[in-house]
């Protein structure tokens, strides 16, 4: 925060923010860092603006539209709260939905973070990146294209692993998050539901389901059915018992409701007993109460 001197009854001097004083100047004001940049707080005109092609944001679905409608009156009654971000060149690098709401808004003036020079492309799309991160959750199709974005920036003539390394550290993620994604980049070509309404954690279970041979001549249609219903399921449960998805929509109908029954610690205990180490508790649990559910011995 910026300072300025206080001058003290006694004649001693002690040092406070500028604007308690109100002793400060228009440089001391627009003249900051952001994300550890050197820029200045500006009004710009909207129609001097466009997308920077380092900004990755996608359209917005129409449950996002119907929750941008009170940031879009806000927008158009008192102007942007939180400023773009643009470089020397015009170019928005984070903001440019609240641009277009802006010129919705018939806006004269925009706020906006102008940076000082004109960054490098790494530079943009890691600012970028952080810029919309930090303000709305990014959606999974918008990480992949930044993870991509950043591999093809980075690439000269690193290893495989330094260069995944590279990019997680920008990303600040693990690398492992970095495979994951490209993975998902690519699986995005075939399936692209899986990516548009399922988080990285269940779009990746749900991956191994579509690569067992059961699904391999699988029509659109049917995927798309199965990514809707992994939506509603957890994705644990997706990875331990798959056969809740793609069971068919007959057997659903024809099949009894089912019931949760509560299990007591001591029987929880009774049930554990000779699990081999390497199977995972719940899946040993499924199977011993499918075995006494299968004798009748549980009501």
């Amino acid at each position: 925060m910026m300072t300025a001197r206080i001058a003290e009854q006694d004649g001693t001097e002690a040092t406070g923010t500028a604007l308690a004083t109100g002793r400060f100047s228009p440089q001391d004001v627009t003249d900051h860092t952001h994300l550890g940049i050197p820029c200045s707080i500006e009004m710009i005109d909207p129609s001097l603006l466009e997308k920077s092609e380092y900004n990755l944001r996608r359209n917005e679905s129409k449950e996002d539209e119907i929750n941008s409608s009170k940031t879009r009156r806000i927008i158009k009654d008192v102007g942007i709260m939180n400023p773009l971000v643009v470089t020397p060149s015009n170019k928005v690098i984070a903001g440019k939905r609240r641009l277009d709401w802006a010129r919705e808004g018939k806006n004269s003036k925009v706020l906006a973070h102008r940076l000082h020079q004109e960054p490098s492309p790494r530079d943009t799309i890691v600012l970028s990146f952080h810029e919309n991160a930090q303000r709305k959750q990014l959606s999974l199709n918008e990480r992949l294209d930044y993870a991509r974005y950043m591999l093809k920036i980075c690439e000269h003539g690193q290893g495989k692993r330094g260069l995944m390394i590279e990019v997680a550290n920008l990303m600040h993620v693990q690398k492992a998050s970095i495979y994951n994604l490209l993975y998902l980049a690519d699986l995005r070509v075939k399936y692209p539901d899986i990516t548009s309404h399922l988080g990285i954690e269940k779009a990746l279970a749900l991956s191994k389901i579509l690569e067992t041979p059961r699904f391999k001549s699988a029509t659109e249609e049917e995927i798309r059915s199965l990514v809707m219903r992994a939506k509603s399921v957890p994705a644990k449960e997706i990875r331990l018992n798959p056969d809740r998805l793609i069971e068919n929509a007959e057997d659903k109908e024809n099949a009894e409701p089912s019931r949760t029954i509560p299990i007591r610690e001591s029987n929880y205990r009774s049930l554990l007993k000779g699990k081999p180490r390497e199977i995972l508790k719940e899946e040993w649990i499924d199977q011993r109460l499918t075995s006494l559910l299968a004798q009748k011995h549980l009501a």
